[in-house]
């Protein structure tokens, strides 16, 4: 797995070159979107530094944080892609709202704060696994988990946990005898870093067809702020 952040499409998800059918990147190189990533991160971290030297709050307001990428460098507007980056910062907890700013998230936290708070990743996580595309919900958690770069075992607590918070396990049928079974027949996606493909939208296609009820709500848990971060 990767040591580095991965950069990619702040829009669909994509790691690779395929982007998902309707992603306004679609024609974008994920190579693109490495620039826009370090110029946030770079900010980002350096006030963090900074403001931990005059043991001040370690937040920063969006306004500050654009003049500041916009002083980076010589003609480095705040871009489109710099937006939708930071969207999905915020949306994968990189970057969390704190004290009316922005914060990074320090390497300690990133477990225990990650969420897929972006679609088709997010139903998932909010609903959990139903019939008919079970295999599918499961597949795709564990891979999020591995582009997360989270080890086998912080993989098997999230998504135990998941489908326990859920109520997945207890609400579906399951060939499998246990929730550990279940997730040793999937090492090989963490293993081999696996991606989704279109295996997240077929999993939320079942549930928002499934009636089922919402196990986890991102907002009440986390007390996440994913819009209206102007």
């Amino acid at each position: 797995m990767s040591s580095s952040y991965p950069y990619v499409c702040p829009t669909c998800g994509t790691a690779n070159i395929l982007h998902d059918i309707g992603c306004k990147y679609e024609h974008t190189d994920l190579s693109e979107f490495e620039k826009p990533y370090i110029d946030l991160l770079s900010v980002l971290t350096a006030h963090a530094a900074q403001n931990e030297v005059y043991m001040a709050k370690p937040v920063i307001s969006k306004k500050v944080l654009v003049r500041k990428v916009e002083q980076l460098h010589d003609h480095n507007p705040w871009l489109e892609k710099h937006n939708d980056c930071l969207q999905r910062l915020i949306d994968e907890r990189r970057v969390i709202w704190e004290h009316g700013g922005l914060r990074l998230i320090k390497p300690g936290e990133q477990t225990e704060r990650l969420i897929p708070g972006f679609e088709p990743l997010r139903t998932i996580y909010e609903y959990g696994p139903v019939d008919g595309a079970k295999d599918y919900a499961v597949f795709t958690m564990v891979s999020w988990c591995t582009l997360k770069e989270m080890t086998w075992e912080q993989t098997k607590n999230f998504c135990t946990e998941w489908l326990e918070e859920t109520g997945s396990w207890e609400r579906e049928s399951w060939a499998e005898g246990s929730i550990s079974e279940l997730l040793r027949e999937k090492h090989h996606v963490w293993k081999h870093d696996l991606g989704w493909g279109d295996m997240a939208n077929a999993a939320k296609n079942e549930i928002d067809n499934s009636g089922v009820e919402k196990g986890i709500d991102i907002r009440d848990k986390y007390g996440a702020k994913y819009e209206d971060y102007e």
